[in-house]
């Protein structure tokens, strides 16, 4: 099996250029769709992880904010892609309930895959390009912090994904 490749990773730190008193959108290169609701935060005092970005906080306009970092990466010499990311929902203070999704999407522009986790159920979900939400038998709980890691082996077409470090998604195809 080919060894992963790091295409990205950060800590949101100020030591690595990020303003923590400004909205993500705007650094490093993360890009928005919508406004508000998007920033940094020093979760050091709290959970001891330092620098965190964030969703959510404010109200959104529209109703979404999509917040993403663009990377190329052309698959053909090295097919396996492993994103790793902290994840940790946090309730809402009022009635409403969001969804947070981690998406994928190919160089142009079209959507591969995405991973949904539902503020209102507390239950995770995954999307194909059928655009349909499935079930897949896992929750989360707010407040704590998941490992998330997804594996993509373009070669073979098919992704992966653990959350704490159970697999939830078995090779699905991308």
């Amino acid at each position: 099996m080919a060894t992963p490749v790091t295409l990205y990773s950060t800590q949101f730190e100020p030591a690595q250029g990020f303003d923590p008193a400004s909205d993500l959108a705007g650094q490093d290169g993360w890009i928005q769709f919508g406004t508000g609701g998007n920033g940094l935060t020093d979760w050091n005092t709290n959970y001891g992880h330092g620098y965190s970005a964030y969703i959510g906080n404010q109200p959104l306009t529209p109703d979404q904010l999509v917040l993403w970092k663009p990377i190329n990466h052309d698959p053909t010499n090295r097919p396996i892609v492993l994103v790793t990311f902290d994840l940790s929902v946090v309730d809402s203070t009022t009635t409403n309930r969001d969804e947070f999704r981690w998406s994928v999407y190919n160089i142009a522009g079209v959507r591969l895959f995405s991973l949904l986790f539902d503020n209102r159920d507390l239950a995770i979900y995954h999307q194909l390009d059928d655009e349909a939400f499935r079930f897949n038998g896992w929750g989360f709980t707010n407040d704590v912090i998941y490992r998330v890691e997804m594996r993509m082996n373009f070669a073979a077409n098919l992704w992966n994904v653990w959350v704490g470090g159970v697999q939830i998604i078995t090779n699905e195809f991308i």
